[in-house]
């Protein structure tokens, strides 16, 4: 999806970024506005606390929207060969006694290199594709993967620490009522909500982050490892642990592939301008093409259906008012080979 004029794209799936950024602000205003006000007036040493939490916040909602809206790495299509190229073909690789297999996408009308592959969400070839996120609401590829990895990284601290200092905050808060459980709930309902939800998303986020860990040491993707792709093979993107982190979160970043959206956008508006233009026109004149031709078929044919079934109208060809799309029976046109016009019919 593209937004203002072509200037800003964004993922197909923009209800659950909407979504995710709801999950991350809603808890964090709780958090910043009922617990840390109570825990920086029992102890101003606390006042790091918010300060951490707003750094956070911005961190995931920044990385989170740099993800989303940024091209993942999204090849043009090309048109449409007029014979279908083989499926299938092997290149071999310069320097090295391997050979890189080359698929043929039927949709993109290319062939993919072994690290892109075709999005079925997108419906689009991406270069360096790991996987799509339906959260993220894009896919995640070469080009917004770094970001994707400090979102996983900013979540699972900042989920770390308000479940501590809620944690933290609810027990002085039970201390202060002594140790009634029912009375220390009802002073601070919003810790403990906190705490239930920051301990059930932390588990699958901090699984997450630990499984791109392993692959980024490794030099895979998420579809390699999924497939095993390099299991029973070496891995040519393998450079060894430190080479690959680099590569990953420090390398050069590529250059988007798309056009210039801006001028696209401006160009398929002024197009659509142009041809409804002429429509405009012809409604204020009060005619229009088909019109004429209703016209002349009235001329000489029968009525509009349901024609009379008794009435017999001799059969005219004439040439130039010839529409295949006609829906009077009556009229046939002498070239058609079901039925054909009888040399004794006149002709005009």
């Amino acid at each position: 999806k593209f937004h203002c004029s072509g200037k800003v794209m964004s993922g197909p799936e923009t209800t659950a970024f909407c979504v995710t950024i709801g999950l991350i602000t809603i808890p964090s205003a709780l958090f910043l506005g009922f617990v840390c006000p109570g825990l920086v007036h029992r102890n101003a040493g606390f006042m790091w606390v918010p300060l951490l939490t707003l750094v956070g916040v911005v961190t995931m909602v920044a990385s989170l929207t740099i993800c989303h809206a940024s091209d993942p790495g999204i090849i043009p299509r090309k048109p449409a060969p007029v014979k279908t190229p083989p499926k299938i073909r092997n290149i071999p690789i310069p320097g090295s006694n391997s050979i890189e297999r080359l698929r043929y996408c039927d949709t993109c009308h290319f062939y993919r290199s072994s690290r892109t592959h075709h999005c079925s969400d997108c419906n689009n070839c991406v270069e360096g594709f790991d996987h799509h996120c339906p959260w993220v609401g894009n896919c995640i590829a070469a080009r917004n993967y770094r970001y994707f990895f400090c979102f996983l990284l900013s979540t699972s601290l900042t989920l770390a620490m308000v479940f501590g200092i809620s944690c933290y905050y609810f027990i002085l808060i039970k201390d202060d009522s002594s140790n009634n459980l029912g009375e220390t709930i009802a002073n601070s309902p919003v810790a403990l909500g906190l705490m239930i939800y920051c301990g059930v998303v932390f588990l699958p986020v901090v699984c997450l982050l630990s499984y791109h860990i392993n692959i980024i040491s490794s030099g895979q993707t998420t579809k390699e490892e999924v497939k095993r792709i390099h299991e029973d093979s070496v891995n040519p993107y393998d450079h060894g642990c430190l080479l690959n982190w680099k590569y990953t979160l420090c390398g050069q970043r590529k250059p988007s592939l798309l056009p210039d959206l801006t001028e696209i956008v401006f160009r398929s508006s002024w197009c659509q301008d142009q041809e409804e233009e002429p429509s405009e026109n012809r409604s204020l004149m009060g005619s229009s093409p088909p019109d004429e031709v209703a016209i002349e078929m009235d001329v000489v044919g029968p009525s509009p259906p349901p024609y009379e079934t008794d009435h017999v109208t001799e059969e005219v060809s004439v040439s130039p008012l010839k529409s295949p799309t006609s829906s009077f029976p009556s009229l046939r046109s002498p070239t058609s080979s079901s039925n054909p016009v009888s040399d004794e019919a006149p002709t005009i």
